[in-house]
């Protein structure tokens, strides 16, 4: 600092500094400062990357560092991508007259690093005026963080989502959350708008206010805004999942989906009402509806029938059941020879065929058997069973359980499975010719139980004529009363009881 009296020459310091070839004499620098006038002003919003800042400065005097001429000076920045600042100004009065500056940094959450360029003569004076400056400093962030999960409210599994933030009057960014579903952000003190918009789930929106250094954790849930739908495809014969299966759901908006490895396709659908159709080869066309509820699951298994069925049964021995061998030709609904199929040894077989209606032809390989016809039906997706029941000449079968109310021919309901079955035989044996006997037990007169033995064995054969179609030269009934008892003399139940008795008995083939 110079002091009152001291001169200036040319090779003093602030000769150096200060221009001093000017016309107009000044009073000398004295260790009393000058008063100056300097009002200012800076707008920049905590967000925005524009900041303009304005200046005025008034001397009351003409000295080396005050000017009564006011000086007005303008500085505008702009930030780019907010990281790098760009600034420009200009000055117009005071003792310079004319001062412009230039510069830019780099701005980082905790440092900062600024570098300028000024020239306080104007751009008439070449280099005479001009100064650079370094700033470089530290400081300490006042925003708040916000970190957060995006989940499924069903499945409870992170979500990839793109997801935008509202904040300080309407200014916006979109960034994404990571493979975990995890988002993090950080903001000044200001009010906060997040808002996600994903495809099938419902638009979430949450707001709140956050101050400076706040810490804000927030779990949001995404409710889906359609019904997931599991369509579960499997054969329903062989209870096998079916893959590779085109799955179409009709509706409004129809969808179409492809069953996997585990027969399993997924839809997701608004909550309607939706129809399942599947159509392949082989298989009969299925249908289902659905009701579909938002945010829910349903799980649908088609089970698809394939369009054929299994003949399975034991061709046996009607009196023994013992397993008979037998060749057996499949005829179709035109009786058009089909197939060809042998049973095994204990006369099992078993025959996968289309759906429709089939006769069989069965012809024993045993000697002593009577060929047989079988008229069956398959179908789709179910296993027929058929046993076939085999037949000798001459053979008898017995049967005590045919039941008639005292003294009547009156057949009591609860004998009618029984005659099913002998009237089942006829139907699967057309060859036959069979004789249906009476017998009683010898309590009651002669001719009494000889009419009474009649009577029944007419009442069931005309019972079997009557329901299974069968012409009556192949049936004859005859009654034998008392005469032909099983046990003589009776002497307890049981031996009446074994006397009373149907006979079925084969008689000879028709020719």
């Amino acid at each position: 600092m110079y002091l009152s009296g001291d001169s200036i020459n040319e090779d003093s310091i602030f000769n150096r500094f200060i221009d001093t070839s000017f016309s107009t004499n000044y009073d000398p620098f004295t260790t009393h400062l000058p008063p100056i006038l300097n009002i200012g002003a800076v707008w920049r919003g905590i967000y925005d990357p524009w900041k303009l800042a304005f200046n005025y400065e008034q001397g009351f005097s003409n000295t080396a560092l005050s000017s009564v001429i006011p000086k007005f000076y303008i500085e505008g920045e702009y930030a780019f991508a907010n990281v790098i600042p760009v600034r420009a100004g200009i000055g117009v009065g005071g003792r310079e007259l004319l001062e412009y500056e230039v510069g830019l940094g780099f701005e980082f959450p905790y440092a900062y690093l600024g570098l300028g360029a000024s020239n306080h003569r104007g751009i008439f004076y070449g280099l005479k005026g001009l100064s650079a400056e370094l700033n470089l400093g530290l400081r300490t962030p006042i925003w708040a963080v916000i970190d957060g999960i995006v989940k499924d409210s069903i499945t409870g599994k992170p979500m990839i989502v793109d997801y935008t933030v509202t904040y300080q009057r309407g200014k916006t960014f979109t960034k994404s959350t990571n493979k975990e579903g995890k988002l993090k952000f950080h903001l000044y003190a200001t009010d906060v708008k997040i808002q996600i918009k994903e495809k099938d789930y419902e638009v979430k929106t949450i707001e709140f206010a956050v101050g400076p250094k706040d810490r804000i954790h927030k779990n949001i849930l995404m409710q889906p805004s359609t019904g997931l739908l599991i369509c579960k495809v499997v054969d329903k014969l062989s209870g096998k999942t079916m893959q590779n299966v085109p799955v179409h759901i009709i509706s409004a908006k129809s969808a179409k989906g492809i069953t996997n490895s585990t027969g399993v396709t997924k839809f997701n659908l608004l909550e309607d009402k939706y129809k399942i159709s599947i159509r392949i080869k082989d298989y009969v066309p299925y249908t289902a509806s659905v009701n579909i509820k938002k945010a829910k699951s349903f799980t649908q298994v088609c089970e698809l029938k394939l369009n054929k069925g299994y003949i399975v049964g034991k061709a046996q021995n009607t009196k023994t059941k013992e397993g008979v061998k037998c060749k057996i030709t499949v005829l179709d609904s035109l009786l058009k020879e089909y197939k060809t199929i042998e049973t095994d040894k204990n006369g099992i077989y078993r025959e996968l065929l289309p759906s429709g209606k089939y006769t069989m032809k069965v012809k024993p390989l045993v000697k002593g058997y009577i060929k047989q016809e079988i008229p069956f039906e398959i179908k789709p997706a179910e296993t027929t069973k058929k046993d076939i029941l085999l037949l000798k000449k001459k053979m008898k079968l017995t049967f005590r359980n045919i039941n008639f109310d005292l003294n009547k021919a009156k057949i009591k309901p609860e004998s009618y499975p029984v005659l099913d079955s002998l009237g089942t035989i006829m139907v699967q044996n057309p060859s036959i010719i069979v004789r249906i006997g009476g017998h009683t037990d010898t309590r009651g007169s002669r001719n009494y139980n000889m009419r009474l033995s009649r009577r029944r064995a007419y009442a069931v054969k005309m019972y079997i004529i009557k329901n299974f179609n069968i012409s009556k030269k192949r049936m004859y009934s005859k009654g034998y009363g008392e005469s032909r008892p099983l046990v003589y003399p009776e002497k307890t139940k049981s031996d009446y009881a074994k006397n009373r008795r149907v006979e079925f008995e084969v008689l000879r083939e028709l020719k």
